[in-house]
């Protein structure tokens, strides 16, 4: 079973300057776990900043008031899922599980809602703390989140130096991811609450939920450290709750990332949950209006050997994937489904001929499968409700060999949709 990899932060390089720091930990902390069996690549950092967070959510928890009500059953919102995190990127359990919660729940009030970079959670709420305490729920609630392809959570570019990670060569954020970020906040970040079963199925009614504990049903009898999942359905039937866990798409009793928790397990697996209350993620009138999706099944290959790109005939492209976390924090996840914001600089382009295009490249072994390939945009009806107009590539299974670079070619109905679009400069 692998063990729970850490993401330290007392290195970090904000605005040209290195602050190394001990953070404050506080009952909204950073999520990065302590590692154990340390090469030279993953030296053992002792700030266990995850159980930190854990073990306080386990003091704090308190039960939650609801009144009954008829529950479904069944809910699974798996179906929503995109983009799996892999918290081998030097990343954190809590981390990663607050961003597949967002994810699921963009995804439910507006399909194909760009992915959530985990990098820019880990990094900006440091920036903010400047030295002090971090505040994770400060920032979902105030700034939120970039896309993924935004800012790639790729940490092959940290380097460690005398046993300390330092991200000096990472990407940051600036002014204007800061203000994309801002179409990602989210309502609330809920206080801890005391597990139970019937409270998690009350919740789930409504979404996804964070559920933290030992998890001794995949962590072993005596976890040195506690951890953190999403919970994403229940099923009357099987007594059983479904889980996505953060240790990427192979892991896993399934062998896709899903691990069940049953009811009588509730107890000695959790010791306190949380919801999030998302935001509309409001895209109308902003460049994320526009957004791709890319679905490639990399078995033999992984996706850490991809590189995509969007781009348009005669203007170039934007790669929006491109073989992240393959040295220092190997990802060996196989696939690759991500919804990302479609290149803002093509958007001025009149040439009614020119086409849109993803450029994917095999840099494996094995061939690769896509899957799907879609354009999407988020319109307004005339009754003032939302919609999410589609144009999917007309093929799916496509084959790309090893070694290989292939460029997929849309018709022009998306080009005149784009002319046509009222797009703030």
């Amino acid at each position: 079973m692998r063990k729970l990899l850490v993401s330290l932060r007392n290195s970090l390089i904000i605005m040209g300057t290195i602050f190394l720091f001990m953070a404050v930990f506080t009952l909204t902390t950073g999520f990065a776990a302590a590692v154990t069996g340390a090469s030279a690549n993953q030296p053992t950092v002792y700030q266990k900043i995850d159980s930190d967070f854990i073990n306080n959510d386990a003091k704090l928890a308190k039960p939650l008031q609801f009144q009954k009500i008829p529950l479904k059953g069944i809910v699974d919102y798996s179906s929503y899922v995109t983009l799996t995190g892999n918290q081998d990127g030097w990343g954190g359990c809590i981390g990663r599980s607050i961003v597949h919660t967002m994810n699921i729940l963009n995804e439910m009030k507006h399909p194909y809602t760009p992915d959530l970079s985990f990098w820019y959670l880990h990094v900006r709420q440091e920036q903010l703390a400047n030295g002090g305490p971090v505040n994770t729920k400060y920032l979902l609630e105030n700034y939120g989140l970039c896309p993924e392809a935004t800012l790639p959570s790729d940490y092959d570019k940290a380097a460690i130096i005398n046993g300390v990670f330092g991200w000096g060569n990472m990407p940051m954020p600036n002014a204007t991811i800061d203000a994309e970020a801002r179409i990602y906040k989210i309502n609330l970040f809920s206080d801890p609450i005391t597990p139970s079963v019937e409270t998690m199925k009350y919740l789930l009614d409504k979404g996804p939920i964070l559920a933290e504990g030992k998890i001794v049903k995949i962590q072993g009898p005596n976890p040195t450290e506690g951890h953190c999942i999403t919970v994403v359905g229940y099923n009357d039937l099987t007594k059983s709750f479904k889980c996505l866990n953060s240790w990427g798409d192979t892991w896993g009793p399934h062998g896709n990332g899903y691990f069940d928790i049953g009811y009588d397990e509730v107890a000695t697996n959790f010791t306190a949950i949380r919801y999030i209350e998302s935001g509309a993620a409001e895209r109308l009138g902003t460049k994320d209006a526009f957004t791709a999706r890319i679905w490639i099944d990399s078995q033999g290959v992984g996706r850490r050997n991809l590189t995509v790109a969007i781009g348009r005939e005669g203007q170039g492209s934007k790669t929006v994937w491109d073989t992240p976390n393959k040295v220092n924090c190997v990802d060996n996840s196989n696939t690759l489904k991500i919804d990302v914001p479609m290149p803002q600089f093509m958007f001025s382009v009149k040439e009614n001929a020119a086409r849109w295009y993803v450029d994917i490249t095999n840099h494996g072994n094995s061939p690769i499968t896509v899957k799907e390939l879609t354009l999407a945009r988020l319109v307004k009806n005339a009754d003032g409700t939302t919609a999410t107009k589609l144009q999917k590539y007309p093929e799916s299974n496509m084959v790309i060999g090893a070694q290989s670079t292939v460029k997929y070619y849309f018709a022009n109905e998306m080009v005149q949709v784009l002319q046509r679009a009222n797009f703030p400069k």
